[in-house]
């Protein structure tokens, strides 16, 4: 197969066991491959050498940080990029697609919605509103920015216009096969989502695409999360997953459905609140007792 030219980044950090598929779905068609490892302390980059030469390593600081410095520092080749984490494999349809709108080269569109389809511990999850979900992952480069006031939410910007490739990037992170890891991970997440809330509030802090109903479905999502900002703490997990589960039919996804449902929209966004209740409880404290508490904060370490 002809490569294209594309330039293509993957994202790393100790995913030795789900890389190899992922870049066996870029080799063959992408000119460019670039891997940005976070230090990785398994085979990580061994097995990527296998497939580039183009590997940097740069400490993790968070999503947006990562890729602005990944965009600003890795030499890339080619005017369009390939938004890849470790665990995204490109389908055939998918890459079809992307290698039609490169060779078009629409001037007007600056990047490219894709669908993605995501697997939990062997499950496809297609109920609950998770598929289609759109995510910007083609973009032009020279003009993308990426968005640091969404931690975790990770979004590219562009000012022109925005298309939508066919086909699907599959997601299948095998880490997550242990539910300890996935806990884990997302308790991380929460820490930053809850101070991502909180700063919104306390700054004012707005997304760069204006939300909108009306919009495309990046604006539609923006939109929808104002309305979940302005819901109770507390009550908005359990009207979010009896939204997904029951509303959006969940339900349909199985056993496995049933527990990424739960621990997602229910779980992972209760434990959001309670920390963003102690982040509002905290910056609350009078001036004395807020000294005291950073006293003996200070005298843990």
């Amino acid at each position: 197969m002809a490569k294209t030219n594309i330039s293509a980044i993957v994202m790393t950090y100790n995913e030795e066991i789900n890389l190899e598929p992922c870049l066996r779905s870029l080799v063959d068609w992408v000119d460019d491959i670039i891997l940005v490892d976070s230090f990785s302390i398994d085979n990580t980059v061994a097995i990527a050498r296998l497939y580039t030469d183009r590997i940097y390593q740069h400490h993790y600081e968070g999503p947006p940080q990562q890729w602005s410095w990944a965009i600003a520092n890795t030499g890339l080749e080619h005017p369009w990029l390939l938004t890849m984490d470790a665990d995204f494999r490109i389908t055939p349809t998918l890459r079809q697609s992307i290698m039609d709108v490169v060779a078009q080269d629409s001037k007007d569109v600056d990047a490219y919605l894709v669908r993605r389809l995501q697997y939990f511990r062997g499950q496809p999850l297609r109920y609950g509103g998770l598929y289609p979900r759109r995510e910007i992952r083609l973009v032009r480069h020279a003009v993308c920015q990426a968005n640091d006031k969404e931690g975790v939410d990770q979004l590219f910007y562009v000012p022109g216009d925005v298309g939508e490739l066919k086909g699907d990037l599959i997601e299948v992170n095998l880490k997550e096969d242990n539910i300890s890891f996935w806990i884990q991970k997302h308790d991380r997440f929460s820490d930053q989502q809850a101070q991502q809330e909180h700063n919104r509030q306390k700054l004012g802090l707005r997304p760069l695409y204006r939300p909108t109903p009306f919009g495309n479905p990046i604006q539609r999502k923006l939109w929808l999360k104002e309305r979940w900002y302005d819901l109770p703490l507390y009550l908005r997990p359990l009207l979010y997953f009896l939204y997904r589960y029951v509303l959006r039919l969940g339900f349909l996804d199985g056993k496995q459905g049933f527990v990424y449902h739960f621990l997602q929209a229910y779980w992972y966004r209760l434990i959001v609140d309670i920390k963003l209740e102690e982040l509002h409880q905290e910056k609350q404290l009078p001036l004395e007792q807020e000294e005291s508490t950073n006293v003996r904060a200070h005298s843990r370490y």
